[in-house]
């Protein structure tokens, strides 16, 4: 199993965009979304960065996404990239294929 989270922020782009446009995008992304969901992306959760926590990142929001194979990752990455969510929003990714706890902090080892 793959995942992929994503933590942004609306940017300068999102802001130069007419409400109506905004509401557009957002349109649009849902349907995206769908299209991904019915090819076995699942979303494991989204929110709002809104409960303190320790080292918090000054993101407003977040997204947990999860995937069978690398294929679908990288079909993922590209939606992501088509509607571009890099030009409209200050975001930074994290992803791979999930492991076991032991396993992934043994991976620090020697680093």
């Amino acid at each position: 199993m793959y995942y992929f989270l994503e933590m942004w922020t609306p940017g300068e782009g999102w802001s130069s965009l007419s409400e109506a446009e905004q509401e557009e995008w957002v349109r649009r992304a849902g349907e995206d979304i769908q299209g991904l969901l019915d090819e076995g992306v699942e979303l494991v959760a989204i929110g709002k960065n809104d409960v303190d926590a320790d080292r918090q990142s000054e993101h407003a929001y977040w997204a947990v996404w999860s995937m069978p194979n690398e294929e679908l990752l990288e079909e993922f990455q590209e939606a992501v990239r088509e509607a571009g969510v890099y030009e409209l929003l200050d975001q930074v990714n994290l992803c791979g294929r999930g492991g076991d706890p032991v396993g992934v902090l043994g991976d620090m080892i020697g680093a």
